[in-house]
């Protein structure tokens, strides 16, 4: 079928992998011997993306091996983001067969290429198409991207097969795609964000020229978009922020993305003046993806806010409230305090005193705190100040409402009178208490329950009343 050539023309888009695949396939030759018939002995098993051998493989073919290499390899997406020059130094190692692997950082990067994909991908509808026309189905180079994850041709969902993407002989004598089992994608963010970052993602195929002068149009982009700092460029760190919102940060954490820290995330580095070639190709295509969308970005000026802690109109009405609602728990248990002592408990001394123009409402409530006349100034000697002093702030929640739990358990305390007077039953004031659940509380704070003190005073003075306490 193939006449002389060991192995068959690639078709397009063809991976230079799919070639020894389809090969082995039609003839049952082994991968090894085939490769022993292209001329590449003691060889270990080539990759499937971009192969070490590609000069003698190509030669095999029938193709010269800069077509193949620019054609039917990754090498374009592994060189989209960077320099001419370094791409054609790049170029120009992987069609040296005899090349050392310390001469060029290519195979590092192809390492890292893999680990993002580890299996082969495919498209059901692109290999019943693929049966119809060519007889034969192969593995697309459009389809193994790492971010890629939607057909371009059928927008449908990609399937991940059983075959892995690393060099084994296993995987070449595995089967094409027509005769693979595989599983749709697994999406980390919406169908919208997903078909969005694999239309930019096939874009780079085309290569270096397509990303050309990268930074600088990423910042102008920004600009338009509103992330700007007065005299100061960018506003890289919001950008950080919306880009992972964008995303979402499992997305992000499955592609090996993550932004760990908005103020030195990636997104800022690579608005910078870069060195070529120093970021993952993904977190390019993220940014490039995320900068198209455009109309998820906030258009406003960014600006820094000024030392000491942000604070916001929410933050102050909330610092306001409580602060009153101390200053009434202070005149109602008859006890005073400085403003200072009042802030701390609530925890806003730090945030008011290191920038008190931004709390309006809360230097109002100091204000009027002082001008009441109950507040204790820091010059007087320190006093008992009551229960209060020490207390959680649940606890002084409970003394802000102090007069309706008064109330409460005074009706209570005196449905208990009255039932033990309807039964000719004697009991003690403890008995009465813990028979509504307040004594401990009572006791440990009379003067806080006039309401309560007052029936029980009540009720000692009726002839219901007992000294010993009820055994019952």
């Amino acid at each position: 079928m193939f006449g002389v050539r060991p192995l068959p023309c690639p078709y397009p888009q063809e991976l230079i992998g799919s070639l020894l695949s389809r090969a082995v396939q039609w003839t049952g030759v082994k991968a090894r011997l085939l490769l022993d018939q292209c001329g590449v002995e003691g060889q270990t098993p080539p990759c499937y993306f971009l192969p070490r051998i590609l000069g003698p493989l190509s030669r095999a073919s029938g193709l010269e091996p800069e077509a193949v290499l620019w054609r039917h390899t990754v090498f374009p997406h592994l060189m989209a983001f960077r320099s001419f020059a370094e791409a054609h130094a790049n170029a120009a190692f992987a069609l040296a067969s005899q090349a050392s692997e310390s001469s060029s950082p290519l195979p590092g990067v192809l390492r890292r290429f893999v680990h993002r994909l580890s299996n082969l991908r495919y498209c059901s509808d692109c290999t019943l198409e693929d049966l119809r026309i060519y007889g034969e189905a192969y593995w697309h180079r459009e389809h193994n991207l790492p971010l890629v994850f939607y057909c371009a041709r059928h927008a449908t969902l990609l399937k991940v097969s059983t075959i892995p993407s690393c060099a084994t002989w296993k995987a070449y004598s595995e089967g094409l795609p027509c005769g693979a089992r595989g599983v749709s994608l697994r999406l980390d963010t919406s169908p919208q964000v997903a078909k969005l970052v694999s239309s930019t993602s096939l874009q780079t195929l085309d290569g270096p020229v397509a990303f050309q002068d990268f930074p600088a149009r990423c910042r102008a982009r920004a600009s338009a978009l509103g992330y700007t700092l007065p005299k100061l460029g960018i506003a890289r760190q919001q950008l950080s922020i919306d880009l992972r919102a964008f995303y979402g940060t499992t997305f992000l954490r499955a592609i090996g993305c993550e932004i760990c820290d908005v103020g030195w995330g990636w997104p800022g580095y690579l608005l910078g003046p870069i060195p070529s070639g120093t970021v993952a190709t993904a977190k390019y295509i993220l940014l490039e993806a995320f900068l198209a969308a455009g109309s998820t970005a906030r258009p406003e000026t960014w600006a820094y806010r000024r030392a000491g802690m942000p604070a916001s109109s929410p933050q102050d009405e909330r610092f306001a409230c409580e602060f009153k609602s101390e200053a009434r728990s202070e005149r109602y248990l008859d006890c005073s305090s400085t403003g200072e002592a009042i802030l701390r408990r609530i925890g806003a001394w730090s945030q008011y005193r290191h920038n008190r123009p931004a709390y309006p409402k809360l230097k109002a409530a100091l204000v009027a705190f002082y001008d009441s006349g109950h507040a204790k100034s820091r010059n007087t000697p320190k006093r008992n100040v009551g229960p209060a002093v020490g207390l959680s702030r649940n606890r002084r929640d409970q003394l802000s409402n102090a007069s309706s739990i008064d109330r409460h358990y005074a009706t209570l305390l005196q449905a208990q009178v009255e039932a033990r007077a309807s039964a000719s039953e004697k009991a003690t004031a403890r008995d009465l208490l813990l028979a509504v659940g307040f004594a401990r509380r009572f006791y440990r704070a009379r003067s806080r329950y006039p309401l309560v003190k007052r029936t029980v005073e009540t009720f000692l003075s009726s002839d219901a009343a007992s000294r010993k306490r009820s055994t019952s």
